[in-house]
């Protein structure tokens, strides 16, 4: 499961992250999971969208979104962009990234915890996880 708990609701020109002001001022969120600093994507969520996302109703939980299977953990770096889904021209804006390197859940006195709460500036996730050799 990936949640998400908080997100910034403006861009460094502190201009609103939202669709349409007129229409509708709140973000339709999804994300996508992508080998880190590439344009490799391993997973993307855009088939789950929440509409309308206020901090009000966070957080909010991707629950039937596939898993993402690690196999090589030296190789699990991954960053974790969210988005808001428009229509029209522009169908996707950026809202955020959190880069996780799983290999640091390894080691320490919370080693392979069951999930982990990211946070990059004002945006923040909880990832639910399975381990296993």
């Amino acid at each position: 499961m990936y949640e998400i708990l908080s997100y910034p609701t403006v861009n460094g020109s502190g201009e609103r992250k939202d669709d349409n002001l007129l229409s509708n001022p709140n973000p339709d969120m999804y994300f996508r999971i992508a080998k880190a600093g590439t344009t490799i994507e391993l997973l993307t969520v855009s088939g789950h969208v929440y509409d309308n996302v206020t901090p009000a109703i966070l957080p909010i939980a991707w629950n039937g979104a596939p898993i993402a299977r690690v196999i090589d953990l030296n190789q699990a770096i991954f960053d974790f962009d969210f988005y808001d889904h428009d229509g029209g021209i522009s169908v996707r804006d950026f809202m955020g990234t959190i880069t996780v390197n799983f290999k640091d859940f390894t080691t320490g006195s919370n080693r392979f915890p069951t999930s982990k709460e990211v946070t990059s500036g004002l945006l923040k996730i909880r990832i639910s996880m399975y381990w296993s050799n």
